[in-house]
């Protein structure tokens, strides 16, 4: 008699727990990104539609890598809160989905290894979208990392090219806060081709109002080339970091002098914020947990 109460029991207690956890179950939302619109008048043959993802933080490892290399993806992972995957499966959908041109500028990964690279190899060649590294990717241009993540990309990731209908997309990869020399040329030359551009960067051009709202507790805001006498708080680890050096200065002020520029897409801050660089160069900056659908005309 003892027994069947005891059975009784454990199969009562047993629904209500699914029972619970299907309630529960229920009430959980799906995970949703903010889907933000806005446009470039860049004079395109066809008007056409990009959707700008960024920073998506691929916290992938394997069992061959290092025990702090695994215990910094747990830690990560959940600072991103595990919705990495989501985050690019939900980009690739919807790009797919609508016919929309995918742009991805920077930081697909949070940290180097041969896993991330992997996926984001899989991510570039199921998507054909266009992309730019950031910060977390491999700094070091000679590492075997920044290599292998070149090889797993269509394009140089330093610096590349892609016309569509009549608009020239140009990835720049200033994710050290820098444009160099080579990169500069290579501008030079893209822009002599008489075309509409639109810049695809991860650190976002400076602009006054893009400072106010992202400067961070310790003075800096992450922006390419902010003027001298707004770094004097810098801690000097970031000043080292983010300074820039006389040929991005040059290369800034190229770029707000050029008509033909029509439009900058980047990330990096982790926030969504649109400005206008010098007045007039529409940036747009897209943040973690947001797309943008953007019009080009």
């Amino acid at each position: 008699m003892k027994n069947r109460k005891t059975v009784s029991l454990i199969s009562i207690f047993g629904i209500l727990i699914s029972v619970f956890m299907g309630i529960f179950s229920g009430c959980q939302k799906e995970y949703e990104m903010e889907v933000l619109t806005s446009e470039i008048d860049a004079g395109a043959e066809i008007s056409f539609t990009v959707l700008h993802t960024s920073d998506t933080h691929l916290t992938l490892c394997s069992e061959t890598d290092t025990t702090e290399v695994k215990e910094k993806s747990k830690k990560r992972t959940k600072r991103f809160k595990n919705l990495q995957e989501t985050k690019l499966n939900k980009a690739a959908s919807m790009a797919k989905e609508k016919g929309y041109y995918l742009i991805h500028t920077g930081d697909i990964m949070d940290f180097p290894t041969d896993a991330n690279i992997e996926r984001a190899k899989a991510f570039f060649e199921a998507t054909d979208c266009l992309y730019v590294p950031g910060n977390h990717e491999p700094e070091d241009k000679e590492s075997d990392y920044y290599k292998k993540l070149n090889a797993a990309y269509r394009y140089d990731i330093d610096f590349y090219c892609q016309e569509i209908n009549g608009v020239n997309f140009v990835g720049i990869d200033n994710s050290d806060h820098q444009i160099t020399e080579e990169q500069f040329l290579k501008l030079k030359e893209v822009v002599a081709q008489g075309k509409p551009i639109i810049l695809l960067v991860h650190a976002p051009l400076y602009t006054k109002e893009l400072y106010d709202a992202s400067v961070v507790d310790d003075g800096s805001a992450y922006l390419m080339a902010v003027p001298e006498t707004l770094m004097k708080n810098y801690p000097a680890e970031k000043y080292a970091q983010q300074k820039a050096d006389e040929t991005t200065y040059a290369a800034y002020d190229y770029i707000v002098s050029r008509d033909c520029i029509k439009g900058i897409l980047c990330g990096h801050l982790h926030i969504d914020f649109e400005t206008k660089v010098a007045g007039r160069i529409p940036q747009y900056v897209v943040g973690l947990d947001s797309l943008r659908i953007v019009t080009i005309k």
